[in-house]
């Protein structure tokens, strides 16, 4: 009964109705009819017998009434159960993770679990976990595509109403977790992996840049190149990068993963063809810098990143005439500078105030590669920074509720059952009042 809930409890109040088949049974008795008989003593023979099949008859009544009355509350105040199913056995959740770091016997120990527990991918779909998918899995390089293992966790704990123990297989890594801690409807068991293997996360980092500049961006294409190249040695080992003056690169084909234009021209007047791609940790992003409209009202002016609070730098006040989309930088002042737009799976990024002028020039920031790096990465990619970092098991401790947290899961509404219920009891009583009233002497020519 405790996994039972009202979701509408003022329909109790119909409970009340239940005075009136006792009110009906206590005053509505029949006087009785005269019938005629030939012997008293056949009357003597049956009188108890009589007595004892008329009361039960009107007690079954009195409940089957009592009855329909109930369920008909149990309607209106819609009785519901929590969990859309039930698990009474002990479950065990399998991350992708776990089985790609864990060892064979690892894995063959856990599938000789199956006689007392049922075993789970935990990842979308919820899998049973049986040898031929957990090799396959095992032998799988990919990295996690987003972190799920929390609301995975939450959506399976709140849907099935588990009664038996709940364990959870998984390396910890950050990357599969998320930020958000939710609690969860039920205590978990967590079994962490003795060892998880490296992820080769170079492969989905960016591998080619390319520079295209106007001739009146020489020397910040120089500055560029020298970013690119502190992170070829220190960050982005297998960064290949180039430079190209525009009127060299004819094609417009854009195969690079990271594009960095210098030039005033706008974003619809370059004519960049992309290559089509669904990978999100292969997206392309193109970074336009500019030096902003040029009007002889331009002046520079002091910013400052927040990701970067010991970092300035100066920018032109010119504002580019088809930016669009998110604003990501700011200067001190509030004009916009940095401009995040998507064309396509492919991110734009236009910055511009360039200005190269002077020691307080982006470009000539030491950090300028650190913040370049940070500006062109995507999200997915910059989740991959993380992906060794495991969480400490204090931390996962935590998601359990403790007694003072009320955890509301989703429940199941009951009323079709009730429902179903109900008719069958009404045409039950009916059935049964018709065969009694039908038994009954003829009133005429009786008495």
């Amino acid at each position: 009964m405790q996994n039972l809930s009202f979701l509408y409890p003022a329909g109790l109040l119909a409970l009340l109705t239940l005075v009136i088949p006792f009110i009906i049974h206590l005053f509505n008795k029949s006087r009785g009819r005269l019938v005629k008989i030939g012997s008293i003593d056949l009357l003597r023979l049956v009188r108890q017998s009589r007595v004892t099949e008329v009361k039960l008859a009107q007690y079954l009544l009195l409940f089957l009434r009592l009855l329909i009355l109930t369920l008909a509350t149990l309607i209106l105040a819609q009785l519901a159960r929590q969990g859309f199913a039930t698990s009474r056995n002990n479950t065990a959740y399998v991350t992708p993770g776990w089985l790609q770091s864990a060892s064979g016997p690892a894995i063959d120990e856990l599938l000789s679990l199956t006689n007392e527990n049922e075993l789970f991918v935990l990842e979308t779909g919820f899998r049973s976990l049986d040898s031929s998918l957990a090799r396959s899995i095992a032998d799988r390089t990919d990295v996690p595509r987003k972190p799920d293992i929390w609301p995975l966790l939450a959506e399976r704990l709140g849907s099935i109403r588990h009664l038996g123990d709940v364990s959870v297989y998984t390396n910890a890594r950050a990357i599969e977790f998320g930020n958000e801690v939710p609690y969860l409807p039920k205590a978990v068991k967590w079994h962490l992996a003795a060892a998880a293997a490296a992820l080769e996360v170079m492969e989905y980092l960016p591998k080619s840049a390319l520079i295209v500049y106007d001739t009146d961006f020489a020397s910040e294409a120089d500055l560029l190149s020298y970013a690119l190249n502190s992170l070829q040695q220190h960050r982005l080992t297998k960064l290949q990068y180039r430079s190209l003056e525009w009127q060299q690169w004819t094609d417009r084909d854009v195969k690079a993963d990271w594009l960095i234009l210098l030039t005033n021209r706008g974003w619809k007047q370059t004519g960049l063809k992309f290559q089509p791609n669904t990978d999100p940790f292969r997206n392309q992003t193109v970074l336009i810098m500019s030096t902003g409209t040029g009007d002889s009202d331009s002046k520079l002016v002091r910013a400052s990143l927040p990701e970067f609070p010991f970092s300035g730098f100066t920018s032109n006040t010119g504002e580019e005439a088809d930016s669009h989309g998110a604003v990501l930088w700011r200067s001190d002042g509030g004009i916009p500078l940095l401009h995040e737009g998507y064309s396509g799976p492919v991110r734009i990024l236009s910055f511009s105030g360039l200005n190269s002028s002077g020691q307080l020039s982006l470009l000539r920031q030491p950090e300028f590669p650190e913040i370049l790096l940070q500006l062109m990465l995507t999200s997915e990619q910059k989740s991959l920074n993380w992906s060794a970092v495991t969480l400490p098991t204090d931390q996962l401790t935590l998601s359990a509720p403790d007694s003072n947290t009320v955890v509301r899961l989703p429940h199941t509404r009951l009323q079709p059952w009730l429902v179903a219920l109900l008719i069958m009891l009404w045409l039950t009583e009916r059935i049964y009042s018709e065969r009694r009233t039908s038994r009954a002497p003829p009133p005429g020519g009786n008495r």
